[in-house]
C-alpha cells in the first residue's frame, strides 16, 4: 500500500477534528525557535525549523497556515535579553520545496522551492497568544509527491536576531479565522524542536513513520539536560531504551526495525524527571542516512501502542 495511503486511512477516523502541529496527543507544549544570538544550551541547535504541509492530490479549496502566537517577547516566550529578537515565517512550495530537503536535517544551507509568502515578528503584543493566519494557498501551488500521493508546502521559521526563545503552535486550516480542518491533510517535520511540558512525570510522544525499506533507525536527541527518559514503544517494542543528551550536547543510539513495525508509526516517548521546562530537539535516520518524518498526532486521539511509560508502572 501506498505510503500517503496507509497514513490517511490510519488517522481518518481522528483527522476530521483539525491539524495542529503539536498536536493535543502529543503532550507537548510548543514549537520552539530561539533567536540567532541565543545559546545552543537554550535548547535550539540551528535556530531554524521546517514544518511541512501534506494535501491529498484531489484537493483543491484553497488553505490557510496559521501559527500560534508568532510574535517573539510576549507572556508565553522566555525572553533572555532587552533587545528585540526577530522570528522571520516563510511558506513555500514549486518544485523542490519538499523533494530538495525532504531527507536531511541541514536543509538550512540551501532552500529549494518558490517563495510564495514571508512575515516577520518582534514584539508584538497584537499576536502575543493569539493567532496570525497565512494564505490563502492554492493546494496546486506546492510541490507533487508521488511517495504521498499529495502536493507539499513547506513553512521555514527562521530565528533571525535576539536571545530570546520564540514558543509557538502551527495548524493548517480551511478558514482564515479558526481552525477547520482541511480533508486528508496532515502536518510533518524531519528535525522537531520542542517545548515539553513541566510537570514532572509528564510523557512527550513523537511518531516516526517507519516505511516499508526501513531496517534500522539511527535517533539523535538534542539539549535533553538528562532531564527525560527516552524510550521507543511498538506493537513489539515494549520500551527501548535510549540515551539522552546533556546540556548543549547531542546524543544517539540504534535501533532495529521488525517487519511488523513498517508501515506504521514508531511511539517515542519522552517522560520528563524534573517539575521545569526543557527545550529539546530531536531527529531520526534510517539505515541510508535519510531522514525520517515525525507526523503530527490527530486531534482528538493519538496512535496507541500496546506497551507504554504507564503499562510498565
Amino acid at each position: 500500500m501506498r505510503f500517503f495511503v496507509y497514513i490517511v486511512s490510519l488517522l481518518l477516523p481522528l483527522i476530521s477534528f483539525g491539524q495542529m502541529f503539536p498536536g493535543e496527543g502529543d503532550n507537548i507544549d510548543y514549537l520552539v525557535t530561539s533567536g540567532s544570538d541565543a545559546a545552543r544550551s537554550a535548547g535550539d541547535d540551528d535556530h531554524q525549523q521546517a514544518i511541512f504541509f501534506l494535501l491529498p492530490k484531489n484537493a483543491n479549496i484553497p488553505f490557510y497556515i496559521r501559527i500560534y502566537d508568532p510574535e517573539t517577547s510576549g507572556k508565553t516566550d522566555e525572553i533572555n535579553d532587552s533587545t528585540e529578537t526577530l522570528t522571520v515565517y516563510t511558506v513555500w512550495g514549486g518544485k523542490g520545496c519538499h523533494s530538495k530537503t525532504s531527507r536531511s536535517v541541514n536543509f538550512q544551507k540551501k532552500i529549494e522551492g518558490t517563495q510564495l509568502k514571508t512575515k516577520s515578528f518582534g514584539a508584538d503584543a497584537q499576536y502575543d497568544n493569539k493567532w496570525y493566519t497565512l494564505g490563502p494557498f492554492s493546494p496546486k501551488k506546492g510541490e507533487y509527491s508521488e511517495t504521498f500521493e499529495g502536493y507539499v508546502f513547506k513553512l521555514i521559521v527562521e530565528g533571525k536576531s535576539g536571545e530570546n526563545v520564540n514558543l509557538y503552535k502551527v495548524a493548517m486550516s480551511s478558514s482564515a479565522d479558526a481552525n477547520v480542518a482541511v480533508s486528508g491533510a496532515n502536518i510533518f517535520t524531519y528535525e522537531y524542536s520542542f517545548r515539553l511540558k513541566s510537570k514532572q512525570g509528564s510523557v512527550a510522544h513523537l511518531y516516526p513513520y517507519m516505511d516499508k525499506k526501513i531496517i534500522s533507525i539511527q535517533q539523535y536527541n538534542f539539549d535533553s539536560d538528562s532531564d527525560v527518559d527516552l524510550k521507543l514503544f511498538s506493537s513489539v517494542k515494549k520500551g527501548e531504551s535510549g540515551p539522552t543528551s546533556g546540556n548543549g550536547n547531542w546524543s544517539s543510539s540504534q535501533h532495529t526495525i521488525d517487519a511488523k513495525e513498517k508501515g506504521k508509526c514508531l511511539d517515542v516517548q519522552l517522560q520528563k524527571k524534573a517539575g521545569w521546562h526543557n527545550d529539546v530537539v530531536m531527529y531520526v535516520l534510517n539505515q541510508y542516512g535519510e531522514a525520517v518524518p515525525f507526523f503530527a498526532s490527530p486531534i482528538g486521539g493519538s496512535i496507541k501502542p500496546k506497551f507504554s511509560f504507564e503499562s510498565e508502572k
